[in-house]
């Protein structure tokens, strides 16, 4: 596959990528992005992952991940089993089961998608830093396309003469 095939590839995912991400922001589809930090559910949500999380989730059932709140962390683990307290839960790369019962008002929401690794740009975006960096990338995007430009229309004024 050549450069520009996966360059125009990697655009429409990240584009893709970022209106679902702007939608579920502004509570659209009743949907919030969360970015996976750890590997406790690798490989199904590796970590620099985006999921997202149905905030109104139809039931959650034994095998459903989760995302749940303990104070003022949010962790995303698997149901693994349920109780008359709640549910029972367990990161899938994780030799343990999770200590505690997670409560029903304890839940955020259930995951219902992930992006693969876009959350390393949502962090990156997220530094003061970051702002500065795109407007230089995009300036040294446009200075190479015109100077790519110009010197092949030097090459056709040459050809001519």
């Amino acid at each position: 596959m050549n450069l520009q095939k996966t360059a125009g590839r990697l655009c429409a995912l990240l584009a893709v990528s970022g209106m679902l991400l702007l939608a579920s922001r502004c509570g659209l589809y009743d949907l919030r992005p969360y970015v996976v930090l750890s590997g406790s559910m690798e490989p199904n949500y590796p970590a620099g992952s985006v999921i997202l999380t149905n905030t109104t989730p139809d039931g959650i059932g034994t095998q459903d991940v989760i995302t749940y709140r303990i104070g003022e962390q949010l962790i995303t683990h698997r149901v693994i089993r349920m109780n008359e307290e709640g549910y029972v839960t367990k990161g899938d790369n994780n030799p343990a089961e999770d200590p505690g019962t997670v409560s029903p008002d304890q839940v955020v929401g259930k995951v219902i998608s992930c992006i693969p690794y876009i959350g390393y740009l949502v962090l990156f975006l997220h530094r003061p830093y970051a702002h500065f960096f795109l407007l230089f990338a995009v300036a040294v995007s446009v200075v190479l396309h015109f100077m790519k430009t110009s010197a092949f229309k030097q090459e056709e004024r040459n050809e001519k003469c």
